[in-house]
Parts: structure tokens; sequence; C-alpha cells
């Protein structure tokens, strides 16, 4: 799956109306922001359409932290996995070593 490009937040976008509004070519802040000129064009399109409601407001913080504690109970299961593999590895080391050669090689 591509990624969609970086996000920007709503008040980075609002920032860069108001600079187009108080006289900025869109393409100085193409340069200085390192857009492309065609988003620009969308964010004008959508801010002349809605005004500053054409950018709505982040992920809420409840959604966000679920996520973290989401990813959190993750990591804390993955650890564990982990640490009883690096046991069975161990020991089925210790039972390869303890083992007396046979072979054909003697």
């Amino acid at each position: 799956m591509l990624s969609r490009g970086r996000k920007f937040s709503r008040e980075f976008k609002l920032m860069v109306m108001r600079e187009i509004e108080a006289g900025a070519r869109p393409a100085e802040l193409c340069r200085k922001y390192e857009l492309h000129p065609r988003l620009i064009g969308k964010w004008q399109k959508k801010f002349r359409e809605e005004g500053e409601g054409a950018f709505p407001k982040s992920m809420p913080g409840p959604v966000a932290s679920g996520t973290v504690a989401e990813l959190e109970r993750q990591i804390g299961q993955q650890t564990m996995e982990i640490a009883f593999l690096k046991k069975v590895l161990h020991r089925l080391e210790s039972r390869l070593r303890s083992r007396p050669k046979t072979g054909a090689d003697s």
C-alpha cells in the first residue's frame, strides 16, 4: 500500500492560507514549506468554499490514547513471547551440547 504522504495539521494549513491572504505568493510558500503547488491549490479551493471549517480538527485525545494503549499491550505481549522463546532456545542448546557426539566422522 502506498503512503499518502505527509500529514499537515489544521493549524499549519490555516497558517499557509493566512499567508496567502496577506499577499504571499503560493509559489513562494511551496518553496518555503516544501509543498507541492497542487496541494496548496487544493487547500485554497477548500478554504474558499468552506472557510476555516475546511480543515477538520485533529484526532481527539481518547482515540489516540486508545491506540497507544493497544500498542503498549502488544509490546508487552511480544516481550513475554521473546522471553519464553529465549528460554526454550537456551534449553535446546544445552541439550545439544550435553548430548554425546555420535557420527560417521570418527
